[in-house]
């Protein structure tokens, strides 16, 4: 069995974007912090789009 970490934005009204797919776990909490993350004098990807991020595990079973 594998793992995927998918990065999934969820709208104040509780709709839920799948975005990207990750293979590792790490990767894919650093990208979430990089978008919750704002730049000097400006606002972060998150707030911007008025969505929250977050990382979901997904199982994938091999098939023999």
């Amino acid at each position: 069995m594998k793992r995927v970490y998918l990065l999934v934005q969820t709208t104040r009204d509780g709709d839920e974007l799948t975005t990207m797919a990750f293979a590792s776990r790490v990767l894919a909490e650093a990208k979430v912090v990089s978008l919750r993350t704002a730049p000097e004098g400006g606002v972060s990807v998150e707030t911007a789009l008025d969505v929250t991020f977050f990382v979901r595990e997904m199982r994938v079973i091999d098939e023999p």
